[in-house]
Parts: structure tokens; C-alpha cells; sequence
């Protein structure tokens, strides 16, 4: 590392580790919690920051890209799922979709799902079919007190 002192080095250093160390200790909380979310959105920020803030709430997180995916996982893990949090607009296989194939799935119907979108204009459908709606951009309060509420009952 050309003109870096090895105080900065070692600064650098600490300051990686510190964050990894904080990561798996999230994680391995995470997962004695017992509690878990599939997080089905396709834009990669999202799912990142989103997923990042579900660990720290004491969440073991998976994702999917779109509905289809979801759909894969579920086939294969539905009984590890509490949650699902689905983003509506996706491509491949919408939010509403994703739903209505679910739906027809005994082992895996009864999972909870939160809808959310940018579209405000979809919060009376998402309603309408019994489903809490959160707005984009997010108000993260609201987010979970949603999800405490459908994974504590």
C-alpha cells in the first residue's frame, strides 16, 4: 500500500475486522432468534441495506430475486419461513403472482407476507387482498413493528 503509514494500515485493518466480527456476531443472533424472513425484491441495494437492517433486528434472512425464485425456495424450505417480505414489482414474477401461486401451495399458504412498492397506487389492491402494504421509501419503525406483529403470532 504505497503512502500509507502502518498506523493507517493497521487502522484500515481493525476497522474490517471490527465490522466482520460485528456481522457474524448479528448473524449467530440472528439465528438463535429462531425467526425467518424471505426478502423477495430484485433490486440488489434494496436487498442488501434491507436485509443488513433485518439481521440487526435479530432476523435470519434469505432472498430471492423475483417471484419465481421465491417460489423455488419455498419448494424446498417452507417450513423455515416466518415471513415473507415481498417487493410487488419485479421482473420475471410480480408480487401479486408470487401470491396467487402460493396461495395454492397447502405447505406454504399460510405463510404471512408484507407487500411493498413505490406505487402508492397499489395499496388499496395489496389491501384489498388482506395483505399489509409498506410505502417506498421505506419508514423502517413502521417495517417492523409490521413484521414483529405477523411473526409473533
Amino acid at each position: 500500500m504505497v503512502g500509507l503509514s502502518n498506523n493507517a494500515v493497521l487502522q484500515t485493518f481493525f476497522l474490517n475486522l471490527s465490522a466482520f466480527i460485528s456481522f457474524v456476531l448479528n448473524y449467530s443472533m440472528a439465528f438463535l432468534s429462531g425467526k425467518t424472513i424471505l426478502h423477495v425484491e430484485d433490486d440488489e441495494s434494496i436487498r442488501y441495506i434491507l436485509g443488513y437492517a433485518l439481521l440487526d433486528e435479530g432476523y435470519v434472512v434469505h432472498t430471492a430475486f423475483n417471484g419465481k425464485e421465491a417460489l423455488d425456495f419455498l419448494s424446498i424450505h417452507f417450513d423455515e419461513i416466518d415471513l415473507i417480505l415481498l417487493d410487488v414489482i419485479m421482473p420475471v414474477m410480480d408480487g401479486f403472482i408470487f401470491n396467487e401461486e402460493k396461495l395454492k401451495n397447502d405447505s406454504y399458504a399460510g405463510i404471512p407476507i408484507i407487500i411493498y412498492s413505490a406505487d402508492d397506487r397499489l395499496k388499496s389492491k395489496v389491501e384489498a387482498m388482506g395483505l399489509p402494504f409498506i410505502s417506498k421509501p421505506f419508514n423502517l419503525v413502521e417495517m417492523f413493528n409490521k413484521i414483529e406483529t405477523l411473526v409473533r403470532q
